[in-house]
């Protein structure tokens, strides 16, 4: 027995902290708020097997192939102890790939992302459409070129009105989902049929909102990048003035990388990525 070796292998201040950070994680209801309102959106059936248990199976309205989920079903747990005495139960937890692929799947997807509710707001006459519309910022690259380091992609947010008017100071996401107003499928539907010109109008003028902000974001990410790759080159060209040994390549590549992610981010686009008409009350 090596005692040394067993006081090194366990740091008690970090163990305690990863402890209390999985006893906290085990008593939050969260992920399974989370993960039944999925379940529910996708249409996975959920039946309760024990205590925080459940069985889970397509459904007839499964809206897709939901990740993780054979056509037999499975059973999982979101209790530890529950899961440590039965080996066939699949625990869940935030690291768990069906979790993990459910929330890419919810980004990358088209569903529920559109909404129409009513809002009383006596900034626009009552009947006026206003459009919240989230943009993502993203630049396209390869791998190689780790762009998001600098430039992750980056949400932009805009509220606007029929006149073109930015509301989006005075109606923060956190102000809106507290006053929205829900209206039934019916109503939005004949609501966006027969205001579809408006709208169109509308998603132009976010646009040309939205396209505001992405210079100063793309100024932002470019200094980042320059800091970063130019500082790396003048060390190997400060060090090969010490060290024959450092390469004409390394410094070239580093070079071309710099160049190369330039290009990257000041080529990078606007993608629509939310939208919710509000009409105005």
């Amino acid at each position: 027995r090596d005692r040394l070796l067993e006081y090194n292998s366990c740091r008690p201040t970090e163990a305690q902290r990863l402890t209390a950070w999985a006893n906290e994680q085990d008593n939050s209801s969260t992920l399974f708020d989370y993960m039944e309102l999925i379940f529910d959106c996708y249409g996975v059936d959920t039946e309760e097997h024990s205590h925080h248990s459940f069985i889970l199976r397509p459904s007839e309205h499964l809206q897709v192939a939901f990740p993780g989920l054979p056509e037999d079903g499975l059973i999982i747990t979101f209790d530890r102890a529950t899961a440590l005495a039965n080996e066939d139960m699949h625990f869940i937890t935030w690291e768990h790939p069906m979790v993990i692929d459910s929330m890419d799947m919810v980004v990358s997807s088209e569903l529920g992302n559109t909404a129409l509710s009513a809002l009383k707001y006596r900034k626009t006459k009552p009947g006026t459409l206003l459009l919240e519309a989230v943009y993502v910022l993203e630049a396209i690259s390869g791998g190689e070129l780790q762009s998001n380091r600098y430039l992750p992609p980056t949400p932009v947010r805009v509220v606007v009105d029929q006149e073109g008017h930015d509301h989006s100071g005075d109606l923060s996401h956190a102000q809106l989902m507290t006053a929205l107003i829900t209206v039934d499928n019916e109503t939005a539907a004949k609501v966006v049929r027969s205001q579809a010109q408006k709208l169109r109008t509308l998603v132009t003028l976010s646009e040309q909102l939205a396209a505001r902000h992405a210079p100063q974001l793309l100024a932002e990410a470019q200094a980042k990048s320059q800091k970063s790759l130019t500082e790396e080159v003048n060390r190997l060209i400060a060090l090969r003035a010490l060290n024959p040994n450092v390469r004409d390549e390394e410094i070239a590549y580093f070079t071309t990388q710099l160049a190369a992610l330039s290009h990257a981010i000041a080529s990078a686009k606007l993608r629509l990525d939310a939208l919710r008409v509000i009409v105005a009350m």
